[in-house]
């Protein structure tokens, strides 16, 4: 990193001027990811000072470093050479050339269009910039990329024998936003995985999480003080135990309002017994969490469903240790 701290020190005192807007084109942070067509993930796994970052892929490059403003309006690209050189300045007019060596075969880059509109299994991005690249080989190398604003790079495209072979952004998630956009609730769980050993842990835990990813408030009713409940099933299908056996709710109403954007964590701990307070013999289960509440529409003739989750559970007694 010392070689590369002079580079970058050099590097940024010489755009440090740009450094005023809000990041666009590169928003991406260590909490950030993105997957695209080609089984390539990008994420970034370190800065250095400002304006550095360091991603597992870029644009098919692997371990690239990329400099950007706060704005990200311009956006500086490290070199095999060791050098930084302008990428692109997304405030220039469509038509401005950059003299840039992406790779061997990669030399410049041609803002082609800032209105441009492209559809991925992602989603639909409209309004991006559209940057076209050149060099002096005519079956390798990039041949485009694409840049919508607060989500970065969404597509690319690199030469190949049969032509330009396109890379689309397949599902991301960037400064809190997840791609594809999803209108409704989403439901992830927490439940133990491997086998669970009794001599070593007497309960496990198993949660359920609703997150609104609608514009409007869901309301989830609810008939008692109860919220959740856990039930452990043997592999026929019967309950062995039950979270909520020999506990005691309030018998008041009560209704939990998910707001847009929002999330709710459902569950806790379930002891390995069964009703009688024996030890669960060896063998496979099944453990179940869900809501005691629901989100029916109301005023309706629709029934209230439960979210459920469920998962296999194994019980066996013998350390794995030697």
């Amino acid at each position: 990193m010392n070689t590369l701290s002079k580079v970058f020190l050099l590097g940024s005192l010489s755009v440090a001027s740009t450094l005023v807007f809000a990041n666009d084109y590169l928003p991406m942070t260590a909490e950030d990811s993105k997957s695209f067509s080609n089984n390539l993930n990008t994420e970034v796994v370190e800065t250095y000072g400002r304006g550095w970052k360091k991603y597992t892929t870029y644009m098919g490059r692997s371990n690239q470093w990329v400099w950007s403003s706060d704005s990200s309006s311009q956006v500086f690209w490290f070199n095999d050479n060791g050098e930084t050189e302008l990428l692109v300045d997304f405030n220039a007019p469509v038509g401005t050339q950059y003299n840039v060596a992406i790779d061997d075969c990669t030399t410049a880059a041609t803002i082609a269009d800032k209105d441009y509109s492209v559809s991925t299994t992602a989603g639909q991005f409209n309004g991006a910039v559209q940057l076209t690249f050149n060099g002096q080989c005519p079956d390798a190398g990039l041949a485009e990329a694409v840049f919508a604003p607060g989500v970065g790079l969404v597509a690319y495209a690199y030469q190949s024998i049969a032509g330009p072979v396109m890379v689309e952004l397949t599902q991301a998630k960037v400064a809190g936003v997840t791609f594809p956009m999803f209108h409704g609730i989403s439901v992830t769980s927490e439940m133990p995985s491997g086998r669970i050993l009794t001599n070593q842990q007497d309960s496990v835990a198993a949660y359920l999480t609703l997150e609104n990813h609608s514009n409007s408030v869901e309301t989830f009713q609810f008939n008692s003080g109860q919220t959740f409940d856990i039930e452990i099933l043997d592999v026929n299908g019967n309950r062995v135990n039950l979270w909520s056996a020999n506990k005691r709710f309030t018998m008041a109403l009560q209704t939990i309002e998910l707001q847009p954007g929002a999330t709710h964590r459902f569950g806790g701990e379930i002891d390995l017994v069964d009703f009688a307070g024996n030890t669960l013999d060896v063998g496979s289960y099944v453990i179940r969490v869900m809501i005691t509440g629901s989100n029916h529409p109301q005023a309706s003739a629709f029934s209230p469903v439960q979210y459920v989750v469920s998962a296999p559970l194994y019980i066996d007694n013998i350390s794995t240790t030697r």
